[in-house]
C-alpha cells in the first residue's frame, strides 16, 4: 500500500523537529555573530587603517604604477626597484615619473611634480577611509 504523506496528520510539522530547530538556530546565531563582528571591528580597522598611514616611510620616483593580481588586487608602487602597497586614494592620484615623500609618523604625504605638489593629509585620508565603511 502507498504511503500518503499528506494525510499524515499524526507527524510534527518540518520546523518542530528537533534537528531542524538546532540547525536553524545555530545558522541564525553565526549570521548574528558575524554581523556583530563586522560592526564592532569597523573602529579598529579605521585606526589601524590611519596608524598605517602615519607610520609608512616612502621616498623617491616612482618607477612603476599597478596592480597586484595575485594579492587580491592591491594596488602598489616601484620605487628605488622596490615593490611597495599603498592604499588605493595615493595611489589614485599618483602617476609615474612622480616624486613621493612620506616620513614616518608624519601625518601629511607628499606628492611631487614639476609643476605642483599635492600634499595628503591624515585629515583627508580619514575622510576617505569613513567613505569606504559608510557604504557597507
Amino acid at each position: 500500500m502507498p504511503i500518503n504523506f499528506l494525510d499524515n496528520v499524526d507527524e510534527e510539522s518540518f520546523f518542530e523537529r528537533a534537528g531542524v530547530r538546532a540547525i536553524l538556530g545555530g545558522v541564525i546565531g553565526m549570521v548574528l555573530f558575524c554581523y556583530m563582528l563586522l560592526r564592532l571591528s569597523d573602529p579598529w580597522i579605521k585606526q589601524n587603517a590611519l596608524d598605517n598611514f602615519k607610520e609608512k616611510k616612502l621616498s623617491g620616483r616612482i618607477v612603476l604604477k599597478a596592480i597586484d593580481t595575485f594579492n587580491h588586487y592591491e594596488p602598489y608602487l616601484v620605487i628605488k626597484k622596490r615593490k611597495h602597497s599603498v592604499d588605493r586614494f595615493i595611489w589614485d592620484q599618483v602617476a609615474v615619473g612622480d616624486s613621493v615623500a612620506k616620513v614616518r609618523n608624519v601625518d601629511y604625504f607628499k606628492i611631487i611634480r614639476k609643476d605642483t605638489t599635492i600634499t595628503i593629509t591624515v585629515q583627508q585620508y580619514k575622510v576617505y577611509i569613513d567613505s569606504i565603511y559608510a557604504l557597507r
